[in-house]
């Protein structure tokens, strides 16, 4: 915006109202998928960086050794509200698809997560602190 930057990477939130302005344009979307959000832009993938997947998430969780009533009873809860219409528009204007999933799926994306990260900062020599 002030013209010493040419690319960034951040969210759609963030970057929403200068998009809707015409003051930048999306180039490609860092997610494994293309994006309700903007359906004409390719991800980065499409674009030929094949290994790149960045995305943000959110998830909700508890302490280790909560019964597993009570986190049932809580999926149960956040995966309703999580599908109420208004609710999902509202989040989607904010840049936020809502993907409710099982607290296994859960456990299991964020292993994933934190080998792939393990996996960059270990290829890339980053210094951990």
């Amino acid at each position: 915006m002030r013209g010493d930057i040419d690319v960034a990477i951040d969210s759609y939130a963030t970057l929403r109202g200068n998009f809707d302005d015409g003051k930048l344009r999306p180039l490609a979307t860092s997610a494994p998928t293309r994006s309700p959000l903007l359906p004409n832009v390719p991800t980065a993938k499409e674009d030929g960086a094949t290994t790149f997947d960045v995305t943000s998430w959110n998830g909700l969780f508890v302490k280790s050794g909560t019964p597993a009533a009570i986190v049932t009873q809580l999926n149960q809860a956040m995966r309703a509200v999580l599908t109420d219409d208004d609710l999902k528009k509202r989040l989607l204007e904010m840049g936020i698809v809502a993907d409710p999933t099982s607290p296994d799926d859960l456990t299991a994306f964020f292993k994933a997560d934190i080998a792939k990260w393990a996996d960059v900062i270990a290829k890339n020599k980053i210094e951990q602190r």
